[in-house]
């Protein structure tokens, strides 16, 4: 789901979809993004597997300079995603 108000310029999460929230929930740092840098970055792509049974897709974001000036920790994230037939697992 992608919401009909859903704006892709990169200023603000989009809205819709799975909320990914990392590393505040809500604005309780000001000088973050709400819910924090994670719905705002650029993932990279870390796996892509194919086949007549499944699809997977595995994401990373790690900490750079642009997290950093909102976040000044080092981090790295992971997050996956499984399509079958019958079934979406996201870890």
């Amino acid at each position: 789901f992608v919401s009909p108000g859903a704006i892709f310029n990169g200023a603000k999460a989009i809205r819709g979809g799975v909320p990914v929230v990392f590393p505040q929930f809500g604005q309780p740092d000001t000088a973050m993004p709400q819910h924090g840098i994670a719905r705002t970055s650029t993932w990279a792509v870390k796996e892509i597997r194919d086949s007549a049974e499944e699809a997977c897709l595995t994401l990373t974001l790690s900490d750079s300079a642009a997290t950093r000036d909102k976040w000044d920790y080092a981090f790295g994230l992971e997050f996956a995603v499984s399509l079958t037939a019958v079934s979406l697992t996201m870890t």
